[in-house]
């Protein structure tokens, strides 16, 4: 799998490690996964000095997307990939009951 991180700051080799694994975890929800882009923006305007991150999961079909907002980056992205697990695991659970 594909991994791109944008970002207007710099993500360091460290943490672009730990983003890495834990999107590769996405795949024991859904395998066939070929691409992730994570998106980290500051200031949404909704609130001052948080980041918004954006998780956009490719896969066959629709693409899987979403966002969170903190005051710390991976926090945010933390609590993005929360939600895209918790959609994989609904998209999983669907193909599962229809084979």
């Amino acid at each position: 799998m594909k991994v791109l991180i944008e970002a207007p700051f710099d993500v360091n080799d460290n943490t672009r490690k730990v983003i890495e694994n834990k999107l590769d975890k996405l795949t024991t929800y859904f395998d066939k996964i070929t691409q992730t882009t994570v998106y980290f923006k500051k200031d949404d305007g909704n609130e001052p000095d948080s980041i918004l991150a954006e998780v956009e999961v490719h896969l066959p079909g629709p693409t899987v997307f979403a966002s969170a907002s903190e005051q710390q980056f991976m926090n945010a992205f933390n609590s993005a990939v929360t939600k895209v697990e918790k959609q994989l695991r609904r998209k999983h659970d669907k193909m599962v009951e229809h084979h």
